[in-house]
């Protein structure tokens, strides 16, 4: 028991313990600062939004590496836009109603309701933001491409073979035309 007593006794007058009160205190008040410091928003760099533009400029450049192809210009058409796939929450209520009479079972009526409601997560500035599952790329619908060696019949099917297999559509959806000299 004694031990104990000089130990504590030691400590209470010893620079330790004023060193330990003073780093106690600095750890306090960077908690209680970093309340007024931004959160900072975490990168959503997985989260890219593709344009037809940007889809026209990286096809172009393909093209354009093709052998006897020239100049060329490139348009692409979108059948869909870019949709966000967000969490849901699903209520499913489900009420059955039976009539029945002297125990003979009449009628039996069903109900089902369903709600979907989107979950919303609040970040520390108090915004609200839906939560992002996945995005799905927008599908192409068609591809124009001009250039000047469309007459040769190997630019025109490496043409069509390179961006039927790019963008998954069929060789009739795409259309290789001789630019104008």
């Amino acid at each position: 028991m004694e031990d104990w007593k000089d130990r504590l006794t030691r400590l209470f007058k010893g620079k330790r313990l004023t060193l330990f009160l003073i780093l106690g205190l600095i750890g306090i008040a960077l908690i209680l600062l970093s309340e007024f410091w931004p959160a900072s928003k975490p990168k959503q760099s997985d989260q890219s939004t593709v344009t037809a533009a940007d889809m026209e400029r990286d096809l172009l450049k393909l093209i354009s590496n093709v052998e006897g192809v020239g100049k060329a210009e490139v348009m692409i058409t979108l059948a869909t836009g870019v949709e966000n796939v967000y969490a849901t929450e699903q209520r499913v209520n489900q009420n059955v109603l039976s009539d029945s009479t002297n125990g003979v079972l009449g009628r039996t009526e069903n109900k089902n309701d369903t709600q979907d409601t989107v979950i919303v997560v609040r970040d520390s500035s108090g915004a609200e933001a839906p939560i992002l599952i996945k995005q799905i790329e927008p599908k192409v619908q068609g591809v124009a491409v001009i250039c000047e060696g469309a007459d040769s019949p190997y630019v025109k099917s490496s043409i069509v073979e390179m961006v039927t297999t790019i963008y998954d559509i069929s060789s009739n959806r795409v259309c290789v035309i001789k630019k104008n000299s």
